[in-house]
């Protein structure tokens, strides 16, 4: 028998006498020293499904990079919605940016599974109102740009 069978065996007879957080460390262990060896032996699509399936579930059966029913708007779908709108009143151009970003940011990790898909609307009102945002940001410019231009010209002839 060799010395990592041996060593199996032996954690296997003493994991009774462990408690239930040092048997975790030991199933560890013992999966990560497995991963390693069979990643030598494995094509690159077998050690892709490999790690695939050994992703952490969490409590409710969900991988941890995938999102449970319960969750609602993420963050960034609220920030982007709350940024567009205060940019309705204030600071124009940054904040209506900040909201087109953030929107587009939230948009693609819905797209990719990464966040809820109850942020959507949430994702489009604030980049809509962002776009609006810095429309009337534009505009703005221009009119002050032309009453600036039509008070120098008046007093210059």
């Amino acid at each position: 028998m060799n010395q990592k069978s041996q060593k199996n065996n032996e954690d296997k007879n003493n994991q009774g006498n462990r408690g239930p957080e040092e048997q975790g460390k030991t199933i560890e262990s013992q999966a990560s020293e497995e991963q390693i060896g069979m990643a030598t032996n494995q094509t690159p699509e077998e050690q892709s499904e490999t790690i695939i399936s050994q992703t952490p579930v969490k409590e409710g059966g969900a991988k941890e990079n995938q999102i449970s029913k319960e969750q609602g708007a993420s963050g960034f779908s609220i920030a982007s919605l709350v940024t567009g709108i205060l940019g309705l009143f204030f600071s124009r151009f940054i904040l209506g940016t900040v909201a087109i970003i953030l929107g587009a940011i939230d948009l693609t990790r819905i797209k990719n599974g990464a966040s809820s898909e109850k942020g959507k609307g949430f994702d489009i009102a604030g980049i809509v109102l962002g776009a609006i945002d810095v429309l009337f940001g534009i505009i703005l410019i221009i009119i002050i740009l032309i009453v600036v231009f039509a008070v120098i010209f008046s007093y210059s002839f």
